[in-house]
């Protein structure tokens, strides 16, 4: 009996102590009990479609560095449609709560309730939305642009709005292209579209044409005078090839579509169209040079001798205007070939002999790109076309530094 009594006791025991352990307060906040600081009311602010943030209000929690991390409804005017992305059907746009300025960039969202967007007309200026996603901020070449993150969606849409005409927008139809002027200074901002758009120019100077791609380089000015922006392998009229370098000239005004950019050529900035451009129109029958102007042609080219005459009569410290193709043997190398420098320079004569040497300096190689390793060196006795300017450097004639490539080697060309 004693002993039953003694195990009753110890039983009791034991759930007094259990029962006694739910008045202590925990020592940390157990997951899911509710305790959690940064669980948001749903009635909070921007938190859903019925209380959303206005654009100003969004803005300035960035500018403040109090935007949420999470999700967040905001509500604007669609101000501008910037860009359709088909590769991920999204759309980047802008709103504001005006309709009228760009305050906040919707950068790559999607459509209603997470549909892809079809094109760039399913969405109008004037609509007004509500977009569900994460606002942040984003430094673009030092300017700071106030966004909703990418894969944001939109959860309602008001309004007709107004459907953007094709080429409303400058630079987007050849209707309303850039002026040269308006292209460099976009691509020298940091502004420049990484789209195609339309730029409309004088032909200042037709530089090179590649038999490999049927393309060429020239360059183009708002008054053909001057070398301001370089078309470089560009395509002739709706992206025909082109069969020589006499297909376009100087003096004719061509709208352009392609994208355009910088590119650095030994510390130099070159403002250019990308390759694989086209031209959209031509206007104008430009200069046109006599089919048998020496040196103008591959197939016309300057023996060694010729280009020392022109070079000698441009007076001491004066380079051409004009690029000549220039045929010889090489007959001694001062400096072959490096990736460092990604030129050579050579002497070249009629027929590899010493005799009316011509000096080719610090030349490029095939379609005026450097060499790097595994390109095919020179050697004495090949034969080559060189392209390029001439100079009279302080009484030497050559050709002007890194203004001259090599066209062919040993009838070769790439």
């Amino acid at each position: 009996m004693k002993k039953l009594l003694s195990y009753l006791f110890a039983l009791a025991a034991v759930a007094f102590a259990f029962t006694s352990c739910e008045d202590v307060p925990m020592p940390y906040d157990y997951p899911n009990t509710g305790n959690n600081s940064e669980n948001v009311d749903p009635n909070a602010k921007g938190q859903s479609a019925d209380n959303p943030y206005t654009v100003q209000e969004a803005v300035q929690l960035i500018k403040d560095g109090k935007a949420p991390t999470t999700e967040v409804y905001v509500k604007g005017i669609v101000s501008k449609l910037d860009y359709y992305n088909a590769n991920y059907k999204s759309l980047s746009y802008y709103i504001s709560d005006d309709g009228k300025a760009e305050d906040m960039q919707v950068y790559s969202g999607k459509g209603l309730n997470g549909a892809d967007f079809n094109s760039k007309s399913d969405l109008k200026v004037g609509q007004t939305v509500v977009v569900k996603g994460v606002i942040k901020s984003f430094d673009k070449n030092g300017t700071t642009i106030y966004e909703v993150d990418k894969n944001s969606q939109i959860v309602s849409i008001e309004g007709e709005g107004t459907q953007e005409q094709p080429g409303d927008e400058k630079g987007q139809s050849k209707e309303n292209p850039y002026t040269v002027k308006e292209a460099v200074d976009l691509i020298k901002e940091g502004k420049a579209p990484t789209t195609e758009v339309y730029v409309k120019g004088v032909v200042s100077k037709v530089d090179y044409y590649s038999e490999d791609y049927h393309s060429l380089s020239y360059y183009l000015s708002d008054d053909g005078k001057t070398e301001d922006l370089q078309v470089y392998s560009g395509k002739g009229l709706n992206g025909a090839d082109f069969n020589s370098k006499s297909d376009l000239k100087v003096g004719q005004t061509v709208i352009v579509k392609g994208v355009i950019k910088p590119f650095d050529k030994k510390g130099t900035t070159i403002y250019e169209v990308d390759k694989n451009s086209q031209i959209v129109s031509i206007e104008g029958s430009g200069e046109t040079p006599s089919a048998g102007d020496k040196g103008l042609s591959k197939d016309n080219p300057l023996t060694p001798s010729e280009a020392l005459d022109i070079a000698k009569a441009l007076g001491k410290g004066k380079t051409s205007t004009e690029s000549y193709y220039i045929k010889g043997k090489i007959t001694s190398i001062t400096y072959i070939f490096d990736a460092k420098h990604g030129t050579a320079t050579f002497n070249i004569s009629a027929d590899g002999s010493k005799s009316a040497e011509f000096t080719c300096y610090s030349v490029y190689y095939f379609g005026n790109k450097s060499w790097v390793e595994g390109n095919t060196q020179v050697n004495v006795g090949d034969e080559v076309i060189v392209y390029g300017k001439l100079t009279n450097f302080n009484g030497t004639p050559e050709t002007a530094s890194r203004k001259a490539c090599l066209y062919s080697l040993n009838g070769k060309t790439e």
